[in-house]
């Protein structure tokens, strides 16, 4: 059943809700649910979903849950929450100003992190207006964090947090306007925000409530940080009232000046005796209030206006127009004996300086001062919703003067001293103050973390580019050039710098880097003097060379900076999501050149000597670039480019007519080595649906042909040619060879399962004279088929050998990129602050990073692209996350060598013949059993023991924790004296002198293993004891279900009620045995219950065993169901059996498929479920080996069932 959000949630006083906090839950749930409708388009508002909050009084912090808002975003809605500004007659409510403080009415109920924050708009909320609120008494007034962009923060009277009372990071459109500022270190902090837009606030911060008792700034304003940012926005911080007591009172950083990003004028900024504007650098690794990190101190509006000009209009100074003089409404009132405070008094606003300063921008618009997203009519109201005057208005948040203060409300920066009733000790803040705003740049160690159960790494400096900015090209001249002529050299006809290309004897290299070579096929040109010799003596002379990229060797070298601490990772941004697994695992090795001082990559396969083999480039989507076809009819084409449903590989392959205007394609040429043989592939089906004159087609003929060219490009006689059958059913991968050798396929031909290979056989040799070859496949004509039947034709491969490798697509200069380590600090800083300021309360071994769109940083607007899974978001990945996603599709799998290579030994040392080796490790206990998060730890004891039987001691090792689905495994510690000295998935170090090592095992939490789901839809069903059918259904785990005891699965369902999931009613019957795999075994209808299985053969009652079973023995094969006798015994006796049968139960060829009975679990019940189970994850300690590398040992650990009370602890008891 569909939900209605409602246009206008009210809160308070005898309304439907007591509590914002309670309307955002509601929301929350509506959302949830996944079936909602979002108000009607006709409301005045647009059908914004509004909290109203009507009346006075004081109301608790609230918080809006992460990620609420993007689905009202979606539709050009807004999530506003605000008073009630107008009675239902039209008359302004000027009498009542909703509080929000922490100190509101039951906030002896409320835990003190939740009312720390006046307004917490947390994070991924866009769209979000707070406006026409009082927010007061909180460690910090409105924050606003990670990708909540378009937020409007208008209209509201902050007051008195502590630390800071406007805080919004890492967002794009912060619209901060009207507002009201008052005390604490800070007034409002934008910090690495997009479109910064602040109008006509009134800041002032004279420390008298500030936590460190000392102010700190006014306004901190700082654009965008991008690690590339080519598109960088401007800030427009436009009549403001500043005014700051031993602080500076606007704090810019020098990047936005260089860069031409700030307009800032028509302001009064005003700090007597102090600093007006302070100018900051980008620097992380200093804190932010020291002297290094300063750059100059404005103590003089006229120094600083001579500093810059504004972005919009380098002929105007920066704050050319602005102040900066006292603006007499705001005055000290401790000569009433109360202690240091000061009131904001528009009573006498009328001798205010601030008044008529500022154009009346609503009534006019200027485009120097009002950016083409900004909309004017927001400031055309003050903060108590005065119609400001044209066509000057006041600098600050008030036009004029008011006598009911605001809106009934004094603002004081010291109101604890006005309220004698308030008892010093339920003050919450004074237990808190070290929660305040740092505002230096976190530093986070570098390494491996997971995150939504997918693992990454955090670099400390990521260094990253296309695949082809590291591509080097060496071309083997035949003649040497004269270096100190003029040599030119050309890519694609564009000349390139000479810093691009450099020549060693008579090689010559080029550096792609971004010269714009994109393709193997691209042609570079050096137009140079070469020397001769003739009667005369040395000469030079005019020489032309043209190559392609192909003619030469391409290398790929990581920069100088590369640190090998961290992993390499290259990405295929090609690969589509649909691509068999099985065509996609593609390998590659960083390896060190020691004669070139370089770090190379280097891939596994032989080099695909196609280009644009999987069709991912075109002309204009009509034919693929690079290859020769026969189109002559554009409008009836004969070769044509394909899409997804079609492809084997990648988004595109091509259709080639198979009816009777059959067409064909030819290959890009191919270099030829007289030395090696050469193998063609290609991938190729027809489509399903095909009809001739007859019916259906299912498979269809067609030709191949290998054609020779000389070196003057022209095609010799000598061909090789064939045909081959395709099927509508998949496709087939063919191969031939050529060579001048005899060829000798063998048994190590690599086949996908996803496409079966075929043989075409062994062609014969390269004819003599050619140079290079090509592929050519030719549709037959056939009149009887249907007009326009097309066979598919993908993923062609050309590689130097007598066999295929497994398929891969040549190397792509701009379709791969590569990530790698630029810093051996081993930090990182986090100075866009998108994973410091994310905080997870259950991490769970998990780092929390908010999985935001890709569209917010004008990434794809697909939904599976996010900073999570950057999928084709290459500039993503190249200047925006900090991190690299290691495994996917589109990963290829780097490769490293852990085997020790042994060496000479010292002459001081005497050599070992027979080095102590490691035989066994055991774990103790065997299978280590605890409870799916239950709040303490489990010992565990490793113990290795070398070919002697003697302790393998003081040796190293790892031992990490896995799950095979790559779900978090859960956390393995180590203690050194009783102190935790590591804490990991993975912990190292050397095994004490008895060769072990006892560590503690952490196991994550219940949440991320269970199953939450509707009863499942029966996908099939198999014959029941009863002379009926069971219908049988499937669910897929996240983690892998333990065999042992068929996985202890509950299901509740109904009522909080558990489903039964095996009988009480025992199944009996007569049973013949059958002989399988040298063992007489009898099959079961059902996996039986642990130890209810009893067996009478011959009257003889059988007893259970637990291994090999001897005479009158059995043992039970509980996952697959089957009773095991012992071998040899005849098959021709039925045996007499009885047990209690399971319903639900993993599948044994697939752990993380539960199998389930649904008519015995269920019955008529369709309802929600929840899944528990025992889970199975695995410990591996790998130690090292002297000659062999190292010993590994694997062990499981079962997660036991939350729900089951006969938990099992570990008999092991470690005090460490």
């Amino acid at each position: 059943m569909t939900q209605q959000l409602q246009n206008i949630y009210y809160v308070g006083e005898g309304q439907p809700y007591s509590s914002v906090n309670s309307v955002l839950s509601t929301i929350k749930s509506i959302i949830d649910s996944g079936d909602f409708s979002l108000p009607d388009d006709t409301h005045p508002d647009g059908g914004n979903v509004n909290i109203v909050i009507v009346g006075g009084g004081a109301h608790q912090p609230f918080r809006i849950p992460d990620s609420l808002t993007p689905p009202i975003a979606a539709e050009g809605k807004r999530l506003v929450i605000r008073r009630l500004e107008y009675q239902s007659n039209g008359q302004l409510e000027s009498s009542t100003l909703p509080i929000i403080t922490s100190t509101a009415p039951g906030a002896e109920d409320v835990p003190i992190e939740l009312k720390t924050i006046g307004v917490n708009i947390g994070n991924n909320n866009p769209n979000v207006t707070i406006r026409g609120l009082r927010i007061q008494d909180t460690v910090m007034g409105i924050i606003a964090g990670f990708g909540s962009n378009n937020l409007e923060i208008d209209r509201n009277f902050i007051t008195n947090a502590r630390n800071v009372q406007i805080y919004a990071h890492d967002l794009e459109g912060a619209y901060i306007t009207n507002n009201v500022v008052v005390g604490g270190e800070y007034g409002i902090v934008l910090k690495h925000c997009k479109k910064i837009r602040a109008y006509h606030n009134t800041v002032f911060v004279d420390g008298s409530t500030a936590l460190s008792e000392q102010a700190k700034a006014g306004v901190i304003i700082q654009g965008e940080r991008f690690f590339n940012n080519s598109s960088a926005s401007t800030t427009f911080f436009l009549g403001n009232l500043v005014y700051t007591i031993g602080a500076p009172a606007l704090i810019v950083y020098r990047e936005d000046i260089d860069q031409e990003r700030l307009v800032s004028d028509y302001n009064d900024l005003y700090s007597p005796d102090g600093v007006v504007v302070q100018v900051r650098q980008d620097n992380a690794q200093l804190p932010e209030d020291s002297d290094e990190i300063i750059q100059q101190n404005f103590t003089s509006l006229t120094d600083w206006m001579d500093y810059t000009h504004l972005a919009t209009d380098s002929d105007v100074a920066i704050d050319q127009h602005s102040i900066s003089v006292h603006p007499v409404f705001i005055f000290n009132i401790s000569n009433i004996g109360i202690g240091e405070s000061s009131i904001l008094d528009l009573t006498s606003i009328d001798n205010s300086p601030l008044l008529s300063k500022v154009p009346s921008w609503y009534a006019d618009p200027d485009t120097v001062y009002i950016p083409t997203d900004f909309d004017e009519l927001i400031i055309s109201r003050d903060s108590l919703l005065k119609l400001r005057e044209t066509p000057f208005t006041a600098i600050g948040a008030n036009d004029g003067p008011s006598y009911n203060g605001f809106f009934g409300q004094d603002i004081f920066t010291s109101p604890v001293l006005f309220d004698p009733e308030r008892s010093c000790d339920v003050d919450p803040l004074k237990v808190i103050a070290n929660q305040n705003v740092n505002m230096s740049y976190p530093m986070i160690n570098a390494g491996y973390f997971w995150s939504y159960e997918r693992p990454y790494y955090l670099y400390g400096k990521k260094w990253a580019a296309q695949l082809g900015f590291l591509a080097r090209t060496t071309f083997r001249l035949p003649g040497r050039i004269v270096k100190s002529s003029s040599v030119q050299v050309r890519v694609n006809g564009k000349l390139i710098d000479d810093e691009n290309w450099d020549i060693i004897g008579n090689d010559f290299i080029v550096y792609h880097r971004s010269t714009g070579i994109a393709s193997y096929e691209d042609e570079v040109e050096i137009s140079c003097e070469v020397a001769g010799w003739n009667d005369q003596g040395f000469y030079h002379s005019p020489a032309t060379y043209i190559f392609k990229i192909k003619d030469g060797k391409t290398d790929f070298v990581l920069p100088d900076s590369y640190q090998s601490s961290g992993p390499v990772v290259i990405t295929d941004d090609r690969v589509s999501l649909l691509n068999p697994i099985d065509v996609v695992n593609r390998e590659f090795v960083v390896e060190y050149d020691e004669q070139r001082q370089e770090n190379v990559i280097k891939f596994d396969c032989k080099d695909n000597l196609i280009s644009n083999s999987i069709f991912n480039l075109s002309r204009t989507f009509k034919t693929p670039k690079y290859w020769e076809t026969d189109v002559v009819d554009e409008n009836n084409p004969t070769v044509f480019m394909a899409g997804t449903p079609y492809a084997y590989y990648g988004d595109y392959c091509v259709a080639i007519k198979v009816d009777g205007n059959a067409g064909w394609i030819g290959s890009p040429k191919v270099n030829l080595n007289e030395k090696t043989c050469l193998t063609f592939s290609w991938h190729a089906r027809l489509p399903e649906g095909l009809t001739d004159d007859t019916g259906a087609v299912t498979s269809l003929d067609a030709n191949y042909k290998i054609k020779f060219y000389d070196h003057n490009k022209d095609e010799l006689l000598d061909s090789y040619s064939g045909s081959f059958t395709m099927y509508d059913s998949g496709y087939r991968r063919y191969f031939c060879t050529i060579g001048n050798d005899e060829i000798t396929p063998g048994d190590n031909i690599y086949e996908a399962e996803s496409a079966p290979l075929v043989n075409l056989g062994n062609l014969g040799t390269i004819p003599s004279g050619a140079v290079s070859a090509q592929l050519v496949i030719e549709a037959i004509q056939n009149t009887r088929m249907t007009d326009g039947s097309f066979m598919l034709l993908d993923a062609v491969q050309a590689e130097r050998d007598s066999r295929p490798s497994y398929f891969h697509p040549d190397l792509s200069f701009d379709g791969m990129t590569v990530e790698c380590e630029s810093s051996e600090d081993g930090y990182f800083v986090d100075k866009r602050l998108n994973i410091s300021s994310v905080f997870n309360e259950n991490p769970n071994g998990f780092l929390y990073i908010t999985d935001m769109p890709a569209s917010l940083w004008g990434g794809p607007t697909t939904y599976e692209t996010t900073t999570l899974h950057e999928y084709r978001w290459p500039i993503g990945r190249m200047t925006i996350l900090p991190w690299a996603r290691l495994h996917g599709k589109d990963k290829l799998h780097q490769r490293v060598y852990v085997e020790e290579e042994i060496g000479r030994p010292l002459d001081i040392i005497a050599p070992f013949n027979n080095p102590k080796l490691a035989t066994e490790v055991s774990m103790t206990p065997g299978v280590l059993h605890v409870p799916q998060y239950s709040g303490h730890v489990e010992g565990v004891n490793f113990r290795v023991i070398d070919q002697h039987g003697n302790p393998y001691s003081l040796r190293n090792f790892v031992v990490s924790a896995f799950e095979e689905n790559g779900q978090f495994p859960g956390w393995l510690s180590k203690r050194y004296f009783g102190a935790k000295e590591q804490l990991g998935t993975t912990v190292y170090g050397k095994l004490n002198s008895n060769g072990s090592i006892s560590l503690e095992y952490i196991p994550p939490s219940t949440e991320g293993i269970s199953v939450i789901t509707n009863v499942p839809v029966p996908q099939t069903t198999v014959p029941n004891t009863e002379d009926s059918v069971d219908s049988i259904s499937f669910v897929k785990t996240p983690y892998r279900v333990s065999l042992e005891n068929n996985g202890n699965i509950t299901i509740i369902g109904e009522s909080g009620l558990f489903q039964p999931v095996h009988g009480t009613t025992p199944i009996s019957g007569e049973y013949i045995p059958e002989s399988v795999n040298n063992k007489t075994v009898v099959s079961l209808e059902y996996p039986p219950v642990f130890g209810s299985v009893e067996l009478i053969r011959n009257g003889v009652v059988f007893s259970e065993t637990q291994s090999d079973p001897q005479a009158d023995e059995f043992f039970v094969d509980y996952p697959h169901g089957q009773l095991v006798l012992q071998q040899g015994l005849a098959v021709d006796v039925p045996v007499e059996v009885k047990y209690l049968p399971k319903y639900a139960y993993p599948d044994p060829d697939d752990p993380t498929t539960i199998i389930i009975h649904n008519n015995h679990v269920f019955g008529n019940y369709d309802g929600p479920i929840k899944i528990d189970y025992d889970a199975e994850v695995f410990l591996e300690i790998r130690v090292e080996q002297p000659l062999t590398g190292e010993l590994v040992g694997t062990f499981p650990v079962i997660l036991q069932n939350p729900q089951l009370s006969n938990v099992e602890n570990s008999s092991l008891a470690l005090e460490f």
